[in-house]
């Protein structure tokens, strides 16, 4: 649900100065459940969190299906399922192509 509270607060944020003709800012936001690997890399100096797994891989694509068919949120159908989202959740009316994690 906050996914989709960020996808409609940044619809009414115009993309530039106030009343140059820009567009809202959009987003594109890809959901999926599983186990990750996550962890903080790097030196002492330097470090960096981090994701790794085949779930963080496949939340990248559906982001990327997303933005390719403009969806503001995209989820797999084993996260909608689990949280229950059938209220908040509608059939797209495109076909999507098939995505997968090598």
């Amino acid at each position: 649900i906050a996914s989709l509270e960020i996808a409609e607060a940044l619809a009414h944020v115009p993309g530039g100065d106030a009343g140059d003709g820009v567009a809202p800012l959009g987003c594109a936001i890809g959901i999926t459940t599983g186990k990750v690997f996550c962890c903080e890399a790097g030196s002492p100096l330097r470090r960096e969190y981090t994701l790794n797994g085949s779930h963080v891989n496949l939340a990248a694509r559906l982001m990327q299906a997303a933005s390719k068919y403009s969806i503001p949120v995209l989820v797999d159908r084993a996260t909608q399922q689990g949280a229950e989202l059938h209220a908040c959740a509608c059939e797209v009316d495109k076909t999507l192509e098939p995505i997968s994690v090598k």
